[in-house]
């Protein structure tokens, strides 16, 4: 089995992570397509939180478009793109992961997330909590406060230290690729 060196068991991947794939001027070089296509051949299998179900049905919300065969208008450009999605969107690639929409954590992303959805907030909940990479292209909720200075990105990693949590990290899909 190939490895990676971003995780070697599990990893959150936001929902416009999948999207990017989809997108030539996003996803420059297919650099969102090998980084999945990596971490699929390496097991890696998807934090998703198991008792509210928001980030899985965000994923079938956004994505259910690309799979759409009866109507004619699945969007996978390339097979290999359907095969990889297929991989991440089967149950048994999940982990689901119980969130507490009241604990301290989630009041303290809360605070640096305060414009972001309640799903953006679910995505950093659940990488911090089990101590994995979150993997994201949402500059302005998970990044940047507006500034391009990764302000938001050092607040989260600062509450992570603070929860002992020492492998959390917070990647675009073009530094993920360059990790893996």
């Amino acid at each position: 089995m190939k490895t990676n060196s971003l995780t070697r068991d599990f990893i959150a991947i936001d929902t416009n992570v999948f999207e990017g794939l989809l997108n030539p001027q996003k996803n420059t070089e297919d650099h969102i397509g090998a980084l999945l296509t990596v971490l699929a051949l390496s097991g890696i299998r998807l934090l998703v939180d198991g008792e509210n179900g928001r980030i899985v049905k965000e994923y079938r919300n956004r994505l259910a478009r690309f799979f759409d065969r009866q109507s004619g208008s699945g969007e996978v450009a390339h097979q290999n793109h359907l095969e990889v999605l297929r991989y991440w969107f089967r149950l048994e690639s999940h982990r689901e992961v119980g969130v507490s929409h009241g604990d301290a954590l989630m009041n303290a992303i809360k605070t640096i997330i305060d414009s972001g959805s309640a799903t953006d907030r679910t995505f950093a909940y659940v990488a911090i909590n089990e101590n994995r990479i979150l993997v994201t292209n949402d500059r302005k909720d998970f990044i940047d406060l507006g500034n391009r200075q990764e302000q938001r990105r050092q607040k989260l990693l600062r509450l992570a230290r603070q929860q002992k949590k020492k492998q959390v990290g917070i990647l675009t899909s073009q530094e993920a690729i360059n990790v893996a």
